[in-house]
C-alpha cells in the first residue's frame, strides 16, 4: 500500500518509558491528545518537534547514567511524499528504518537523521528537492543505502557525527546536485561506491566544524571507489581513502 504524504516526524524516544494519552488527557479533551506531552508555547511553523514533543521531553529527561535509550524499530516504506514545506520525514532517536519512498519536491529536506542510532535509509527516490536529499546529523551507526536522487539543492550531507560509531553512505547515486554531491562537515562517515554525476558545485565537499568558541572538529571521511565523474572534489588531505578510490 502506498500513502501520499506531505511530511512524517519520527520521534523515538531516548529515554526509557513512554507516554500514554489516553490516561493523561485533560477531562472533556479528545484522548487521542495529550496536551501535556506539547510545548503549546512553540511555535509549530519554527520548530514542529519542541511544538509537539516538549514537554514530555522536559518531563522526561535522559538519566545520567544513560547514554539513550531506545524502542523497538520503526518501519517507513512505500509512501509518497509530495511538495513538504519541512523536511518530508524526520528522524530522532533509535532504530528506524525508511525505505522505498518516493520524495518529490518541497522547500526543505527530504530525510532527516537527526542524533539517530542505528537508522537504516534504504532505497528511497528523491527528486527536485530544494536543499539536502539525505542529511544525517549527530548521529551514529546510520546507514545510507541504494538512494537515488535526482535534481536536489544538494546530495548527501553527513553534519558532527559520532566519531566512535561511524555512519555509512553505500552505492548512493546522485544526478545533476544544483550544488554539492555530498557534503561532509565535521564527521567522520565511510562513502563506499557512490556514485555523483553532474554536481554543479562539489562532488564531494570536506570541511571542519569550528565552534565559535570551543575546540575545531575535525572531518575525515574514509573514502572507497566511489565514481565522481567530472565534478571537482574539495577534500581535505587528511581524508582517508582507500587504494581503489575512484577520482575521476
Amino acid at each position: 500500500m502506498t500513502l501520499m504524504l506531505r511530511s512524517i516526524l519520527i520521534m523515538l524516544p531516548l529515554i526509557a518509558g513512554t507516554a500514554h494519552a489516553a490516561d493523561t488527557a485533560p477531562a472533556g479533551d479528545d484522548p487521542a491528545i495529550d496536551h501535556k506531552v506539547m510545548d503549546l508555547k512553540a511555535d509549530p511553523c519554527g520548530n514542529f518537534f519542541r511544538y509537539a514533543c516538549g514537554g514530555w521531553i522536559d518531563a522526561n529527561p535522559i538519566p545520567a547514567d544513560q547514554s539513550s535509550w531506545g524502542l523497538d524499530q520503526v518501519l517507513v516504506e512505500r509512501n509518497d511524499f509530495i511538495n513538504a514545506h519541512e523536511s518530508d520525514v524526520h528522524v530522532v532517536g533509535a532504530g528506524a528504518v525508511i525505505k522505498g519512498n518516493r520524495i518529490n519536491g518541497g522547500a526543505s529536506m527530504g530525510i532527516v537523521a537527526e542524533n539517530a542510532s542505528g537508522a537504516v535509509i534504504d532505497d528511497n527516490e528523491l527528486e527536485g528537492l530544494t536543499a539536502y536529499g539525505v542529511m544525517v546529523r549527530g548521529s551514529s551507526n546510520t546507514l545510507v543505502r541504494s538512494n537515488r536522487l535526482h535534481n536536489c539543492g544538494y546530495g548527501l550531507a553527513f553534519v558532527l557525527g559520532d566519531a566512535h560509531k561511524v555512519s555509512t553512505a553505500v552505492d548512493n547515486t546522485i544526478i545533476e546536485a544544483k550544488f554539492n554531491g555530498i557534503d561532509v562537515i565535521g564527521d567522520s562517515p565511510v562513502l563506499r561506491r557512490n556514485q555523483v554525476l553532474r554536481a554543479h558545485a562539489y562532488a564531494l565537499h570536506v570541511e571542519d566544524f569550528q565552534p565559535p568558541n570551543g575546540q575545531k572538529v575535525q572531518a575525515q571521511p574514509f573514502l572507497d571507489n566511489n565514481n565522481f565523474g567530472n565534478s571537482p572534489v574539495s577534500a581535505k588531505n587528511s581524508a582517508s581513502a582507500a587504494p581503489q578510490q575512484t577520482l575521476r
